[in-house]
């Protein structure tokens, strides 16, 4: 079970601050998981996630900063315009204000104890 964080996380907020207020939008989310953060924004009645992965020169981006993969998804509604320009600040924001710091798992699957199979103990 993948163990999410949807709670105030000021550091990873702080990448995008005054991202969304610029952008008449709103920063409703920051969920922080093992292998990603991602950031909800709601323009009007639209929405959009930035995600950002660990990052991984051979893997596909919009962008990259010093730690991350930037990408986007779940683009809603009809605002694509300023989703648009506000998934362009978001990246642009982070790629500026992370400093190589941040670390997030890239692996994929289990990791830590959950990952190991144990043989069943049988009673004789």
């Amino acid at each position: 079970m993948a163990q999410e964080q949807d709670l105030d996380h000021p550091a990873w907020r702080d990448l995008v601050w005054g991202v969304a207020e610029a952008n008449r939008a709103q920063l409703s989310a920051v969920t922080v998981q093992r292998r990603a953060c991602v950031l909800s924004f709601k323009v009007q009645d639209s929405s959009v996630d930035v995600v950002l992965t660990a990052r991984d020169d051979a893997a596909p981006a919009l962008v990259r900063s010093a730690s991350f993969n930037i990408h986007y998804r779940n683009v809603a509604g009809q605002a694509t315009d300023a989703l648009a320009q506000l998934v362009r600040e978001a990246a642009k924001s982070v790629v500026s204000r992370d400093q190589g710091h941040f670390r997030l798992d890239g692996r994929k699957g289990l990791v830590g104890p959950e990952a190991v199979r144990r043989a069943k103990h049988q009673k004789n």
